[in-house]
């Protein structure tokens, strides 16, 4: 009976332990206060773009007044992207400004997931992201 009862209390312990470290926050106070829901009723879901071979998918992150942020994913099984600067490429627009990234990752391979940031003046409501030059042509991406 007692090996039992010591089995059910670590078993308890070991939920309430996994439990309170997946409900932590991840990332510093201004980061989380920063980041908008990217539920579906948010409207700032991911969006995708599959034309030809390559696959784009681009997730809001953090939209403020200061940066708009994506995490990007990147796809294909038959083209190198190493050559495609999302730097050059993408371009963010919003109340009727335009901004180049301030960061954007560096493609390589077949597969990436990295984050790409703009630099804004003030929180933008709408936006959108077009990315040029990729195998398919242009990527239009709009929230909301």
């Amino acid at each position: 009976m007692d090996n039992k009862l010591l089995f059910a209390v670590g078993a308890v312990v070991i939920v309430v332990f996994l439990a309170f470290v997946f409900a932590l926050p991840k990332g510093s106070e201004e980061t989380n206060a920063a980041q908008t829901s990217t539920g579906a009723g948010s409207g700032m879901g991911t969006k995708t773009s599959d034309a030809g071979s390559v696959t784009v998918d681009l997730t809001p992150v953090i939209v403020n007044e200061r940066e708009v942020s994506f995490t990007i994913g990147v796809n294909t099984h038959s083209v190198d992207l190493s050559g495609y600067d999302l730097g050059e490429l993408a371009t963010l627009a919003y109340d009727g400004k335009t901004a180049k990234p301030s960061s954007a990752p560096s493609l390589s391979g077949h597969h990436n997931t990295e984050t790409l940031r703009f630099a804004v003046d003030k929180q933008p409501s709408r936006f959108t992201v077009t990315i040029v030059n990729l195998p398919a042509g242009e990527r239009v991406f709009a929230w909301p």
